[in-house]
């Protein structure tokens, strides 16, 4: 399968990882240092467009540099189609993350910069959970776009890359599954 990816520009944040930004009640809680490590955050959506018709995009918090992407094979241009709900999003992360603490101001993840990550748009009405995916596992190694050629190849590229993954406890179980299998087929 040929994926088409392009590397994501480095830039410096202007957001701090030591906690800075949060106030000195919630620096010492264990919620204040998880979210100091957190470089990006993933959220994906499952939007109900009909009564059998759903459709998957995902929102992106980014760090580092401070931005806030959209995936989404759907639309040319979510970031402004998908405004207000983003934005009723990001303050929900931000309660989420920093709790309802007095001295916080919510929205100020609302000021940073938006982009849509850049994939195909989908020609089908059933490919958007794998576009998705393979976006989500792109963008996390540092890619910010996607062309896919080739809509088999890449369910069984996110299918073989999940099941080898050295963090998948059952791996040498199905690796000896597929051996055994093919040495059946041999014989």
């Amino acid at each position: 399968m040929k994926l088409q990816r392009e590397k994501m520009l480095g830039g410096s944040a202007s957001m701090s990882t030591d906690g800075a930004g949060i106030d000195d009640d919630a620096k010492g809680s264990q919620v204040a240092t998880l979210v100091s490590r957190i470089s990006e955050l993933f959220i994906p959506v499952l939007e109900k467009l009909g009564t059998h018709t759903n459709h998957w995009w995902c929102l992106v918090i980014s760090a580092d540099p401070p931005t806030i992407y959209v995936i989404d094979s759907l639309h040319s241009n979510p970031v402004e189609q998908r405004k207000s709900v983003i934005d009723k999003m990001i303050i929900g992360v931000e309660k989420m993350l920093f709790g309802d603490e007095g001295g916080h101001s919510w929205g100020q993840l609302l000021s940073w910069d938006r982009r849509r990550m850049d994939i195909d748009i989908q020609e089908d009405n059933h490919s958007c959970g794998v576009r998705m995916l393979l976006s989500i596992k792109e963008f996390a190694e540092g890619f910010e776009a996607l062309r896919i050629t080739d809509m088999e190849e890449a369910r069984r590229l996110l299918f073989t890359q999940d099941v080898l993954s050295p963090y998948n406890v059952v791996r040498d179980h199905v690796i000896e599954l597929v051996n055994d299998t093919n040495k059946k087929r041999k014989t």
